[in-house]
């Protein structure tokens, strides 16, 4: 199973931190950060254009899930919405929703 842990902020430390801890539950998670975007996003024009960016992802056929790792999961319903049902895409807000329910 290859599951795509996808950082929304360019920030490739942060990738690397969040790949380590959820590779103790989900060993061979691949991080990947979108390089474009500021190492924070803080301001709802950064959101909106992580949203885009992430909605316009591709993914090769290895690639089982995606995970959105930004609270607001940020383009995760389009993204969603546009691979349909063969890949799973879950972001971290919704995961924590999920979880506390």
């Amino acid at each position: 199973m290859s599951v795509r842990l996808v950082n929304p902020n360019g920030s490739h430390a942060v990738t690397a931190q969040m790949v380590g801890i959820a590779a103790r539950v989900l060993p061979g998670v691949v991080g990947q950060t979108l390089a474009d975007m500021p190492p924070m996003l803080v301001t709802p024009q950064e959101l909106d254009r992580a949203a885009d960016a992430v909605a316009a992802l591709s993914f090769g056929p290895e690639v089982d899930g995606v995970i959105v790792a930004a609270f607001g999961d940020p383009g995760a319903g389009a993204l969603a919405a546009r691979i349909g049902v063969p890949v799973p895409v879950i972001g971290i807000g919704a995961a924590a929703a999920r979880a506390a329910s």
